[in-house]
């Protein structure tokens, strides 16, 4: 397993939670959550060079987005 996929692996539960406070759902969390991954996994730096605090901006970024785009209900 490469550094990005670890990283990545480590993360997703993080990623998934936050991801899920916003959205309220399961399957959107886990959507927002691959989006992620696919977006670092083309990023020419990958994930690996992502600080702890930098790692929560993408999450937050498409569940807001989102959430915004009326995909999800309001809770």
């Amino acid at each position: 397993m490469d550094v990005a996929t670890a990283t990545f692996r480590d993360l997703r539960p993080r990623l998934q939670g936050i991801a899920y406070r916003l959205l309220g759902s399961v399957s959107e969390s886990e959507d927002i959550v691959q989006d992620v991954w696919l977006r670092c996994h083309a990023a020419p730096q990958g994930c690996s060079a992502h600080r702890a605090g930098d790692d929560q901006r993408p999450a937050c970024r498409a569940a807001l987005y989102r959430w915004r785009a009326g995909v999800c209900p309001v809770l």
